[in-house]
């Protein structure tokens, strides 16, 4: 469910996730080692991944 609040659908193929901000992760049910666990989830289903800071 913290995914979801997370994330936003860009277009079919893109979703952008603001994982940045600590007082928003809390407020979405994520916890700091979920993140590790949610990038390699998108790699595994052939996402490819660009960070921005």
């Amino acid at each position: 469910a913290g995914y979801a609040l997370s994330s936003e659908v860009v277009d079919e193929t893109t979703f952008k996730i603001d994982l940045n901000s600590a007082d928003h992760r809390k407020r979405a049910g994520i916890k700091e080692s979920d993140v590790l666990l949610m990038i390699q989830e998108f790699l595994n289903a052939g996402f490819k991944i660009h960070l921005e800071k």
